[in-house]
């Protein structure tokens, strides 16, 4: 097992992937409210204010379980939209 987290991510009024620019491959990924004021989506590319996955408060996550093959997530490909100033706290793992 290897467990990773990444540097807590401030939110911006834009979407932004969780390790924007590189491919991080994980076999699981979780994504937790830190400090918030609003509500957050957490999804695809497409994520909007009304689409995605939803973090309401600090300690809320979303949680992307381990799937048949390994490595299945690239954090590159995973967003977060929220209210400006947020932040979330990431932890992974890899195989």
């Amino acid at each position: 097992m290897a467990l990773h987290t990444l540097p807590d991510k401030t939110l911006t009024a834009a979407a932004v992937a969780l390790s924007p620019g590189v491919s991080i491959r994980a076999s699981w990924v979780q994504v937790q409210a830190n400090s918030f004021s609003g509500v957050a989506r957490i999804g695809d590319s497409t994520i909007t204010s009304a689409r995605g996955a939803i973090l309401t408060s600090g300690g809320d996550s979303q949680f992307g379980p381990t799937l048949g093959n390994a490595n299945a997530y690239d954090l590159s490909d995973i967003y977060v939209l929220g209210t400006p100033g947020d932040t979330i706290s990431i932890l992974y793992n890899t195989n």
